[in-house]
């Protein structure tokens, strides 16, 4: 019963303009009431994430509403996360030339920045992968695939684990959406 934006901004202007946009505002009165809310129907309840990006990429063709769409969310451990945000920038290169039904992938931690805007505030121990694939196959071969494999095999133990002793099975939570509306812009593209 949730409804996920996955929201992308060339700068933080860009976001501030669209969410203070007159687009925005005639959403939200109009579409308002469909929503949860403790305030009124204009005022729907929402968890808004701030990320800064550490890498990723969108191909052309993304945009289609079959693609299977998955957003996960892994635990870093303490101290970790700049030695995870260099981990993942070589792990993602190799998801873009190795895995051609692999959509679109980026990677990224909580915006811990003076102008974050999250709310409630970020979790700052999160990594989120946002993603999408031609198909669910695509999405469980990413999984057996060399890139991730060989990704926790490396790197694993900077991630709190599902199980006691392991460093291959981070703890994660994970969301497959179902893509109805949206678009990339031409811009945003760059495999």
């Amino acid at each position: 019963m949730q409804v996920a934006f996955v929201e992308g901004y060339k700068d933080f202007a860009a976001y501030k303009a669209h969410h203070s946009s007159q687009v925005m505002k005639d959403f939200v009165a109009n579409a308002g009431g469909y929503f949860l809310n403790m305030y009124g129907p204009t005022v729907p309840f929402f968890i808004l994430q701030g990320l800064e990006m550490i890498d990723g990429f969108i191909r052309s063709g993304a945009d289609v509403m079959s693609a299977w769409q998955v957003e996960a969310r892994w635990v870093m451990k303490p101290g970790c996360r700049e030695k995870v945000k260099a981990a993942l920038k070589p792990y993602v290169e190799r998801v873009r030339v190795e895995e051609p039904t692999t959509l679109m992938y980026t990677v990224s931690v909580a915006d811990t920045s003076p102008q974050s805007f999250s709310l409630p505030p970020s979790q700052t121990d999160s990594l989120v992968y946002n993603s999408s694939w031609t198909d669910k196959q695509a999405f469980f071969d990413h999984g057996s695939g060399a890139p991730y494999q060989d990704f926790l095999k490396e790197h694993g133990d900077l991630f709190v684990q599902a199980g006691p002793g392991s460093t291959t099975h981070p703890y994660m939570t994970t969301s497959v959406l179902k893509r109805f509306a949206g678009f990339f812009r031409k811009e945003a593209f760059s495999a």
